[in-house]
């Protein structure tokens, strides 16, 4: 798997699967759920909208190419999740 390049900041080279989406949620969770909330303005469709974030994540890890930071890459998935919601 590919890793942030810019700073080195989130690595998750040599993870499997599991372990990297438990990292990014680690990482990541309080930040996309807030993120998620300034879209919809309502807490519980927050949490749902993260986690079918991190669902979609899972799914998409191996596509992953590398040409943005990770966090980027979750960013932009939450948003749109945020907008289809």
């Amino acid at each position: 798997m590919k890793s942030e390049g810019l700073r080195g900041s989130i690595t998750i080279d040599g993870m499997t699967k599991d372990e990297a989406i438990v990292y990014l949620m680690r990482c990541y969770g309080e930040e996309i759920k807030r993120l998620v909330y300034t879209f919809v303005k309502n807490w519980q469709q927050a949490e749902d909208i993260t986690q079918d974030v991190y669902i979609a994540l899972y799914t998409k890890l191996d596509t992953f190419r590398g040409e943005s930071t990770l966090k980027s890459w979750i960013y932009t998935i939450a948003i749109n999740k945020s907008k289809d919601f």
